[in-house]
């Protein structure tokens, strides 16, 4: 899948390959100091990963 940003005020929605390694630049950007992670059945683990590398 080739990256793309989805920009719809309120919420910017980030997709592609390697963005995990751009999500804690991508909240402090925009002075957020939480996120949504959302997932799929197969990937909760990654999820949760994501989720404690965040907070």
């Amino acid at each position: 899948m080739d990256a793309f940003i989805y920009e719809a005020l309120p919420h910017n929605v980030y997709f592609g390959s390697g963005k995990y390694g751009d999500i804690k630049s991508i909240l402090s950007k925009y002075g957020y100091n939480s996120a949504v992670i959302l997932t799929t059945p197969n990937r909760i683990s990654m999820a949760q990963i994501l989720a404690s590398d965040v907070c």
